[in-house]
């Protein structure tokens, strides 16, 4: 049996294109056995750097809560110390006011007593007067002065 020679032509190109796939499938196949070890170690890579950037990331976090819970206590204890000196400064001012207050009260009172006590001097009439008022409203007691300025302690009456 003979080939003609363009079936002989078309078998050779087809061959071509065969003897082509199978070079080219021969290449992807060599490509893949190179290269998935190299990728498996490229992935590995970046899994690994991946990884500890969130380490690094996380660790960042947790420095940055501790130092917001530091400042945080800080202000707080800041807060306490101001509170605690305004709260003293009242008590001061408190104090000061309650001091003045009982300053002019003593002034008051010692100025009655000067007014009473001239109002009493030389006036026997009125103390008198009080002494039997006193009487009226039932003293159970007098105090008498004697002759040396002592009292007579009890006095019986009948």
């Amino acid at each position: 049996m003979e080939i003609s020679k363009e079936t002989y032509t078309e078998n050779m190109v087809i061959f071509k294109w065969v003897r082509f796939s199978i070079i080219m499938l021969v290449l992807i196949i060599c490509g893949c056995m190179y290269g998935c070890p190299q990728y498996n170690v490229y992935s590995e890579s970046k899994s690994g750097e991946a990884e500890y950037q969130k380490a690094v990331h996380n660790r960042k976090i947790v420095i940055e809560e501790a130092e917001a819970k530091n400042q945080a206590a800080i202000s707080e204890a800041e807060a306490k110390i101001k509170m605690a000196n305004a709260e003293n400064e009242a008590m001061i001012i408190k104090a000061q006011g309650q001091r003045t207050a009982d300053s002019i009260i003593a002034i008051g009172v010692a100025n009655a007593n000067e007014i009473i006590g001239n109002s009493l001097k030389g006036n026997n009439e009125y103390l008198h007067y009080l002494w039997i008022d006193q009487l009226k409203q039932g003293s159970q007691k007098v105090y008498i002065p004697t002759e040396a300025n002592l009292p007579i302690l009890e006095a019986k009456s009948n």
